[in-house]
């Protein structure tokens, strides 16, 4: 027996001369570790796999050497052969003559595989040797998630203009988590925030920030809850919002014709109801008046004190004029002035006239439009009782009508165009020496939709000396 390991021995060393240092050193020390590989002529080795996640697949390397001078194939096999997979599906190989090939061969556990240890067992036999085996361990780990709140911090005790919430999460399972569900509270206010990722092991804050400002004054609760279907978890602190009192007062100016407009806002930046008062700017120039737009409460002098009481994040705008006034006053003066000569010169005017002396008058009306078109116009004389009507009429014949006031003259003109200049005339006698007013004409008229009434002036009948009271018959249309 021990000369047939001494020729095998001398047979290999002669063959592996021209081999690497390394490969000689581990093939003496298989021979010496395992006194049968002479007797076999095959003998392997096998890498130990890392510990894989159930539904992971982790790997080891077999190596098979051939101790015979002659090359040979190789059968392979593996007991249990649950998970396995070798690599390229190899069920066979060729190794040549004082050779070694490595193959890889899978081990993929099922995603409910138990937590333990799991031994296989590989198997190489040759065709002119006997065969070899080799034992490999697969530790596997069950899959778990978990994760838990580490820390949980609020920014301040007593917040005036804002709080922070945060938290710290780890994760203390095996696997990475997604999607974790942070709902932070503040108050009567809550924000959500995603944490898409967080690897084993790994420890993450997130916060929240709320501002407090504008809120009343007061003990407040302060939270986070996380949930996932990793699992969930809760905290809590409590934080106080002191009183803040803060209003904000901001001036503007415009500029105008007559003088300047000022805006004066005023805003509660606090958080409890607070009054403050606005005064309007100072003056001594006895030409500049401040009208108030809104009215005051107080006034002294040439000043003015509006007192405003706001809410928390109210906010208003008093607003005064400073006039310089002799500037309106002089515009006021002017527009009337230009309304006057406007009118006058766009007006229509009705005249009267007295005509001749004696006991036989002649009256006439002038009728002038110096404006628009008039339409429906109507002229209307009444002629007292101390005097008659002559029937004989030089223009346009009126309507004659008996009144309590005397005789009634009505003239229906209809349109008078713009430049018209019409004349209506009529003779008058005196009843007696008593002479006397005349009343005034009456015009009346439309523009547009617009009704205008004008009136005449009076025309006064001098005395007839020596003259005395006389009947005329007067035909009058009723």
């Amino acid at each position: 027996m021990k000369k047939i390991v001494l020729a095998g021995q001398s047979k290999f060393l002669k063959f592996r001369c021209a081999q690497k240092l390394s490969v000689f050193a581990a093939l003496a020390l298989a021979f010496f570790s395992a006194p049968a590989l002479a007797e076999t002529g095959v003998f392997l080795t096998a890498t130990q796999p890392s510990e894989v996640l159930a539904g992971d697949t982790t790997f080891f390397d077999v190596t098979i050497w051939n101790n015979q001078s002659d090359g040979q194939w190789f059968s392979l096999a593996a007991y249990p052969s649950d998970w396995l997979s070798f690599d390229g599906g190899l069920t066979s190989i060729f190794i040549g003559g004082y050779s070694q090939r490595t193959f890889r061969i899978d081990v993929s556990p099922p995603i409910d595989a138990r937590g333990i240890r799991y031994g296989y067992t590989i198997t190489a036999m040759g065709e002119k040797t006997g065969r070899s085996t080799v034992d490999v361990v697969v530790p596997v780990q069950q899959r778990y998630a978990g994760a838990l709140l580490t820390d949980f911090s609020v920014s301040c005790s007593e917040c005036r203009d804002f709080v922070e919430v945060g938290a710290s999460v780890k994760n203390v399972g095996n696997i990475n988590l997604e999607n974790i569900n942070f709902a932070f509270s503040s108050g009567k206010y809550t924000k959500n925030i995603v944490l898409e990722k967080l690897q084993q092991g790994e420890e993450k804050t997130v916060s929240a920030k709320f501002l407090v400002e504008k809120w009343n004054p007061g003990s407040y609760d302060a939270s986070v809850k996380f949930s996932s279907q990793y699992g969930s978890d809760y905290k809590t602190e409590k934080f106080s919002v002191p009183q803040i009192k803060l209003i904000t007062t901001s001036k503007s100016v415009q500029k105008n014709f007559w003088g300047s407009t000022v805006y004066a806002i005023v805003r509660n930046d606090g958080n409890v109801e607070d009054y403050t008062e606005v005064n309007s700017e100072k003056t001594n120039d006895l030409f500049v008046a401040v009208y108030p737009i809104e009215k005051p409460s107080s006034i002294t002098g040439n000043a003015l004190t509006w007192y405003a009481v706001l809410k928390p994040g109210e906010e208003k705008t008093i607003s005064y004029s400073q006039v310089f006034w002799p500037i309106p006053f002089g515009g006021l003066f002017a527009l009337l002035l230009a309304g006057y000569g406007y009118m006058f010169a766009t007006a229509i005017e009705i005249r009267k006239s007295l005509l001749g002396r004696g006991e036989n008058l002649g009256v006439s009306i002038s009728v002038k439009n110096k404006g628009a078109d008039a339409d429906g116009v109507v002229v209307r004389d009444v002629v007292p009782s101390s005097f008659s009507v002559i029937p004989a009429f030089e223009t346009s014949k009126p309507i004659m009508r008996k009144t309590s006031e005397g005789t009634e003259l009505l003239w229906r003109l209809g349109t008078v165009k713009k430049g018209d200049d019409v004349m209506l005339h009529y003779k008058i006698k005196s009843s007696g020496s008593a002479g006397g007013a005349l009343p005034k004409a009456v015009l009346r008229c439309k523009r547009g939709l617009s009704p205008m009434q004008k009136t005449s002036n009076f025309v006064v009948v001098p005395k007839v000396p020596g003259a005395q009271p006389k009947k005329l018959k007067v035909s009058v249309v009723e």
